[in-house]
């Protein structure tokens, strides 16, 4: 791990014995199943927020490391077609306790969409067919001519 992970790993274990510390006297109190209950679902919710700063934090480092990445860039790249969004895509991630975080993935779907059709290219066939159209005939004299019965 890199020391930047690893000191915000130890920074979010820190703040958490902190919360430990300054709530345990008050939880060693609780005499009622409803205060104890409250504490349990305090405690768990605060475990959870823990779990998932931690989890959070190693996915995020595990897909920012070049070799991760080129990995995946060459798994998708095998046969070198073109893939969507250029490789790469955000997404949202919701973890186990509820946090959720954004991060950019390697996105190694082929992109097989069709380019679009915009309005030059269907101006360009109408103009192709209208010079087909318009064209005289030899039949014709002019366009002016009504044609032979």
């Amino acid at each position: 791990m890199t020391e930047p992970l690893v000191s915000h790993i130890q920074q979010t274990l820190a703040t958490f014995s902190a919360f430990l510390a300054t709530n345990s006297s008050s939880w060693l109190k609780a005499r009622s199943p409803e205060a104890i209950m409250a504490l349990e679902h305090e405690i768990h919710q605060q475990t959870r927020c823990v779990a998932d700063l931690i989890v959070g934090s190693l996915l995020k480092s595990i897909l920012n490391q070049p070799d991760f990445q080129a990995q995946a860039t060459l798994a998708a790249r095998t046969d070198g077609r073109p893939l969507r969004d250029g490789g790469a895509r955000k997404v949202t991630v919701r973890l186990l306790g509820g946090s959720s975080f954004t991060a950019t993935v390697p996105y190694l779907k082929e992109d097989r969409r069709q380019p679009r059709r915009g309005a030059s290219a269907s101006r360009a066939v109408v103009a192709r067919v209208g010079a087909v159209c318009i064209q005289p005939s030899p039949r014709w004299g002019s366009l002016s001519e009504p044609p032979p019965p």
